[in-house]
């Protein structure tokens, strides 16, 4: 389930950076973000700057 999960998630980030246009920056930086501990709360800091 953990493993699905993850590549769910991976195929969001895909989605986001190329049908939605994000910048390649905020992909790469979820996708560290997903291995670094507590990073989704610095990722999600991040994002709400970026609006």
């Amino acid at each position: 389930v953990h493993g699905g999960l993850f590549i769910l998630y991976l195929l969001v980030l895909a989605y986001a950076t190329f049908s939605v246009k994000w910048p390649l920056k905020w992909s790469a930086a979820g996708f560290v973000a997903a291995f670094v501990p507590f990073g989704n709360f610095l990722y999600d800091r991040g994002l709400r700057k970026y609006k």
